[in-house]
C-alpha cells in the first residue's frame, strides 16, 4: 500500500530569486516583465522562455526539478518518516544533468508509473520580484499525460486504489483533463477509502471546464490560495470569506469536500454539515515580501505538511494539519538558498 501517490506535471524549474532580479539592469528586467507580464502559470513556447533567459542571463536562474504534485511528494519523501510514496506522470529530457527518475530512485519514490519521453520535459520559468511570482510554462512531455493514462489505465487504477492519499494537481498541456477526471471517478468508486486531495492551481481555476469540476467533486480536499479562492467563487471584493466558500459549494455542486483556503492572514478550512457551513481558522504567519527570496513551491510545502499530519493523525486533525502546513510554507519562503528539505525534516521531527 502507498501512503501518498502524486499525479501531476514534471517540470524543470528555472527560478530567479528576488535578490538576483534586483541586481540586474532595470531596462532588461522591464523588458523581461513585459513578456511574462506578471502572469501566474501562462503556457508559453520555448522561444518566449529563451528570450527571458537571454534578457536576464541564464546564470540568474537556478535549475531544480519541480511540478506542484512532485514538490509535495518530494517533501514528504525527504521527511524520512517511513512513508511509501509514488508518482504518476510523464518525464522528458531536462537537457541537463538533472533527472526525475534518478531523484525518485534516490528518494525511494516509486516511479513505475512514470512514463519516459525523449522530447523536452515541461519547463517552468519563474521570476520572483517584490513578493510576487511570474511564471511561464512550456508543457513539453506533460502533453502526453492523457495518452499515458489511456495506455496504462488498469495499472494506474490498481496502484491508485491502494493509496491512502492521491494528491492531484493541474497538468499543463492536458486541457481538458478528461482522462484524469474519469480515472479519479473510478478510484472513488472502487476504493472509497482512498483520500483524494486536489490543488487545481490558478490556470485551471481560471479555465474551469466540466472535467475539472468532476475532479473537484471527486476530491475530499481542495487546496486554494487567496487568488484562486476569490476567482473560483466568482464573488466581488465585498463578499466575505464564508460567503465565497458557500458560493463555491453551490456553484460546483460540492458536498462532502473540505475546502482549505490558504489566505494571507489565516488559513480557513470549510466543510458542510446539516446545519450549514462550518468554518475553522488557523492564524497564518505572515512573511514580509522583502524577506522572501523565492516563493516557488511554498503552497506545495503547505500541502506536504497538511497531508503529513492527516497520515499520522487522521482526518479529524485539520487545524493541526494547517499548523504544520503553515510552518512548512514559512520555512520555504524564508529559506536563503540552503536545503529547505532538511529544515522541513527538523520541523517534522520536532512535532512527531
Amino acid at each position: 500500500m502507498f501512503d501518498v501517490i502524486g499525479i501531476g506535471s514534471l517540470n524543470l524549474d528555472l527560478i530567479a530569486a528576488a535578490e538576483t532580479i534586483e541586481s540586474l539592469p532595470p531596462e532588461k528586467v522591464g523588458r523581461a516583465y513585459r513578456i511574462i507580464d506578471g502572469c501566474s502559470g501562462r503556457q508559453a513556447g520555448l522561444r518566449e522562455i529563451e528570450e527571458v533567459l537571454s534578457l536576464l542571463g541564464r546564470d540568474s536562474f537556478k535549475e531544480s526539478l519541480g511540478g506542484s504534485a512532485f514538490n509535495t511528494v518530494h517533501a514528504l519523501a525527504e521527511l524520512e518518516a517511513g512513508m511509501k510514496t509514488g508518482f504518476i506522470g510523464v518525464s522528458g529530457s531536462t537537457g541537463s544533468r538533472l533527472s526525475f527518475l534518478d531523484l525518485m530512485r534516490k528518494l525511494d519514490i516509486d516511479s513505475t508509473l512514470v512514463a519516459g519521453e525523449e522530447e523536452r520535459c515541461g519547463t517552468c520559468l519563474c521570476v520572483n520580484r517584490e513578493g510576487r511570482r511570474s511564471l511561464l510554462i512550456y508543457p513539453g512531455s506533460n502533453s502526453s499525460m492523457s495518452a499515458h493514462i489511456l495506455k496504462n489505465r488498469d495499472r494506474i487504477l490498481e496502484s491508485a486504489s491502494v493509496a491512502r492519499i492521491l494528491h492531484v494537481t493541474s497538468v499543463v498541456g492536458m486541457e481538458p483533463p478528461e482522462e484524469l477526471s474519469l480515472l479519479l471517478e473510478e478510484v472513488r468508486t472502487v476504493s472509497p477509502g482512498t483520500m483524494i486531495s486536489f490543488d487545481p492551481g490558478l490556470a485551471w481555476v481560471k479555465n474551469i471546464n466540466p472535467a475539472i469540476t468532476r475532479i473537484m467533486r471527486s476530491s475530499d480536499i481542495i487546496f486554494l490560495n487567496s487568488q484562486e479562492f476569490q476567482v473560483l467563487a466568482g464573488a466581488g471584493p465585498e463578499a466575505n470569506h464564508a460567503e465565497r466558500a458557500g458560493t463555491i459549494y453551490k456553484r460546483f455542486g460540492l458536498e462532502g469536500n473540505l475546502l482549505v483556503a490558504k489566505l494571507k492572514p489565516d488559513i480557513r478550512i470549510y466543510s458542510q454539515s446539516g446545519e450549514g457551513l462550518i468554518e475553522r481558522r488557523f492564524e497564518n504567519r505572515i512573511v514580509d515580501f522583502r524577506d522572501i527570496s523565492d516563493a516557488t513551491g511554498a503552497g506545495d510545502m503547505f500541502n506536504a505538511g497538511f497531508l503529513a499530519v492527516l497520515l499520522r493523525r487522521g482526518g479529524a486533525s485539520v487545524l493541526e494539519a494547517a499548523e504544520l502546513g503553515s510552518r512548512f510554507a514559512f520555512a520555504k519562503l524564508t529559506s536563503s538558498g540552503g536545503n529547505v528539505y532538511s529544515e522541513l525534516g527538523r520541523i517534522f521531527r520536532e512535532k512527531f
